[in-house]
């Protein structure tokens, strides 16, 4: 299996490590650099966050670490701002930006539009109407910079049977290309890395296959794109330190801790699925009679109220743990595929949406028979 990689999904803090998620089947494939930059300034002793604009579709990222409005209080009739959500686009030779607020009971259930921009290079603009949600203003500008190289980083890897090769590429902004070859009889189900530089953690990532599947297959490939951006002018070099890996049979290469973490999702997965099979199952064995959505989602929303992200799971106002992240994908997942499939059955037949619930239903077995295994 060769898969490729090039997503940037959301940044944790605004200075330090920022967290990826990665899927061998969520593949990217690189274009010419556009030579364009979305420059983020939250005040003016920090460096400002940087989207390397695309030629081929919008590019983003969020985060919640922006400053804040000093002594601000949360209104009680509102509700709270999980993160801000940027997403920026070329039209032409100007660039659209799109910032929002994500609120709700689930991370991402609502987008509540905060403001659009329209840039040409050069200009900046602020945005204060985030100062609603307790934020201090941001000024966004469109910027031009000259395309780059970097050097190769140093690779340290724990695994034997992982060879990994890295290249430069000319980009917007720096980064680096990561080749992995697989050279074990088994396949690889995730692996761990992280980029540093002078001791301090810049990216890290769990690239993982997608639906319990392979990132892998045995003498199979991965390739990613990596960010080389990094804030420290005194550090030149950059380290891409693979931590751990995991095969099909669930043995580790490396550090054992860390890969506790993708354990953890395989979990929130597993717990998540044998909550909604039943509903699932219950809903495909209907028989004849008319099989009613809108109920169907309610039921399996339901599953968010029924106590086991409270206990184990990410939502506002509790920590966000692995096993609760995973667990709420899952269902929000299933939610998107239903919400689909009644968009889609108008001027369908009993039996079409049946056949394509059983469908859905055989697929979400599958998954749940790869993670029990």
């Amino acid at each position: 299996m060769r898969v490729v990689w090039y997503r940037l999904l959301f940044f944790l803090p605004l200075f330090g490590a920022s967290l990826l998620f990665a899927s061998g089947q969520d593949a990217r494939v690189k274009t010419e650099p556009s030579g364009k930059v979305i420059e983020v300034h939250s005040d003016g002793s920090r460096p400002p966050l940087t989207i390397a604009l695309r030629l081929d579709r919008p590019a983003g990222f969020w985060t919640s670490n922006f400053p804040r409005v000093k002594d601000w209080k949360q209104p009680a009739d509102e509700e709270p701002a999980q993160v801000v959500n940027f997403s920026a686009k070329l039209i032409g030779d100007n660039a659209e930006v799109i910032i929002s607020v994500f609120k709700g009971k689930r991370f991402g259930e609502k987008t509540e539009p905060v403001a659009t921009l329209l840039l040409s290079e050069g200009e900046s603009e602020t945005v204060s109407g985030l100062s609603k949600y307790g934020y201090l203003p941001l000024t966004v500008k469109l910027a031009g910079v000259a395309t780059t190289t970097v050097n190769v980083p140093l690779v340290t890897n724990p695994a034997q049977s992982l060879r990994a090769v890295v290249s430069p590429t000319v980009s917007t902004l720096p980064e680096f290309k990561v080749k992995l070859t697989n050279e074990s009889s088994k396949a690889v189900l995730a692996l761990g890395w992280h980029t540093e530089a002078g001791g301090r953690m810049l990216l890290s990532s769990v690239p993982q296959g997608r639906h319990g599947k392979p990132l892998m297959d045995a003498n199979g490939e991965y390739e990613a794109v990596i960010s080389a951006v990094n804030p420290n002018p005194l550090v030149n070099n950059i380290t891409l330190a693979i931590e751990w890996v995991i095969y099909e049979d669930r043995t580790v290469e490396g550090d054992e801790r860390r890969a506790a973490t993708f354990f953890s999702f395989m979990e929130g997965r597993k717990n998540a699925l044998s909550r909604l099979l039943p509903i699932l199952r219950t809903a495909s064995e209907a028989g004849s009679q008319r099989l009613d959505v809108v109920g169907l989602i309610r039921r399996v929303d339901s599953v968010f109220h029924g106590g086991e992200t409270i206990t184990s799971g990410s939502g506002v106002g509790r920590p966000a743990t692995p096993v609760g992240i995973a667990f709420e994908g899952v269902v929000k997942e299933l939610l998107d595929a239903l919400r689909k499939l009644d968009a889609a059955s108008v001027g369908k037949t009993d039996a079409d949406i049946q056949v394509t619930l059983r469908e859905l239903t055989s697929f979400y077995e599958e998954w749940l028979g790869r993670l029990s295994k």
